[in-house]
């Protein structure tokens, strides 16, 4: 899918071409219309590209120019994995779309066996990347198909696989789910970096914590906040303090604003969305209407300026119920039916069950009851978690629709 210059000298240059040889090469070959230039990336026409693949095997170069194309991604993604927790946040998720299709391909080769090792390092380095995009399904399924090969990666860093595989699995489905470890066990114990291992633990709790189970979540986060601090992860503490706030009943404002206040100290602009709505459920619980809207406000625009999509559905759905504590039934539609359709878009099917959900309690209260009745049915059949499908059952049975327990 074209590359950079950059991109261009590591994959092209071996023994006979160095890579300073490589620039001067290219621009003859965009004078000459075999390559496109645009912008900053150069790009081989098909028929080019095909014909170039035909003489590329004759040659017997094929696999070493696959191994050194999956190698220097494989890199590139480990260098930008720690770039997304910091203020290049924004452009590292811009470098990592543009080489996505790249990206792909270097998994699909690697998977192939033509980098040993390459395909487990790959898959850590992209989870917390296709996690803030929203592409759970790319990282499950990627996650698993690199698992599946015995790359000779070492059992660390197959342990981080699995772990976040765990936590994505956990997201996207309640049936599908490995079990996590009991309670005195942890799922990223094979994992030897501190750091990284604190952060799976996070990342492992916070998916527990969203399929309502509630004791094994709060075990692992705490014990990642613990884990965090020992090993001085700023961007580690401050995740499992504005997860632990945002998960007390009472609403504990210092550790949200303590979380707030690290995620801005390292510059990560999720972050400081996630604090942002750790405060405005404390300011929901306190009856402060206005401060929680203020909020959740804030939080959609560096939601959408980030291109986070599941944020922005998450937050569109806090909205809507701020807005039908209030009464605003029509804004709370409108807010709900957004998020339905960014949901749709990005294939969120949690995004889904919570728009249903609401568009069937903003239709209730206008006293539309077949409307109602037509999203929580739908809301009850997309749920991949019982407490989705209890919410939606409970409005069902509120309206009458549904037996009574």
């Amino acid at each position: 899918d074209g590359c950079t210059l950059q991109f261009a000298e590591a994959v092209c240059a071996d023994a006979d071409l160095g890579p300073d040889r490589v620039p001067d090469l290219l621009s003859r070959l965009v004078d000459r219309s075999l390559v496109v230039r645009e912008g900053d990336r150069f790009r081989l026409l098909e028929s080019v590209a095909a014909y170039c693949g035909e003489r590329l095997a004759e040659a017997g170069e094929e696999a070493a120019v696959r191994a050194r194309f999956v190698r220097r991604h494989t890199e590139a993604a480990e260098r930008e994995s720690e770039l997304l927790r910091g203020p290049e946040q924004r452009r590292c998720l811009e470098r990592l779309d543009a080489e996505t299709v790249n990206l792909r391909r270097a998994l699909e080769f690697a998977a192939a066996g033509g980098a040993p090792g390459c395909a487990v390092r790959l898959v850590n380095a992209l989870s917390w990347y296709w996690f803030l995009r929203g592409r759970l399904t790319e990282a499950r399924r990627s996650l698993q198909t690199a698992l599946a090969v015995d790359d000779g990666a070492d059992a660390g860093a197959r342990s981080a696989a699995r772990a976040w595989l765990t936590g994505i699995e956990l997201r996207t489905s309640s049936v599908d789910a490995e079990p996590v470890a009991a309670a005195d066990e942890d799922p990223a114990s094979g994992v030897g970096d501190p750091v990284l291992r604190a952060r799976l633990q996070w990342f492992v709790g916070t998916g527990l914590l969203g399929q309502s189970r509630r004791s094994e979540g709060l075990r692992l986060t705490e014990a990642s906040l613990a884990g965090a601090r020992a090993a001085r992860d700023r961007w580690g503490e401050a995740a499992a303090l504005v997860e632990l706030a945002g998960n007390d009943p009472a609403g504990d404002h210092d550790r949200a604003e303590l979380g707030a206040a690290l995620f801005q100290e390292v510059g990560d602009r999720w972050g400081q969305l996630r604090a942002t709505r750790a405060l405005a459920l404390a300011a929901e619980r306190e009856g402060d209407r206005a401060r929680t809207e203020r909020l959740h406000r804030a939080g959609l625009l560096v939601a959408e300026e980030l291109g986070l999509w599941t944020e922005v559905v998450e937050t569109l759905t806090w909205l809507g119920r701020t807005a039908l504590a209030a009464g605003r039934t029509r804004q709370a539609t409108e807010l709900y039916e957004r998020a339905l359709s960014v949901s749709g878009e990005r294939a969120y099917g949690r995004g889904e069950v919570r728009a249903e959900i609401g568009l069937g309690l903003a239709a209730r209260m206008r006293g539309d009851r077949e409307a109602a009745r037509r999203h929580l049915n739908r809301a009850l059949a997309k749920s991949p978690s019982p407490d989705h499908a209890a919410d939606a059952a409970a409005a069902l049975a509120e309206l009458d629709l549904v037996p009574r327990a």
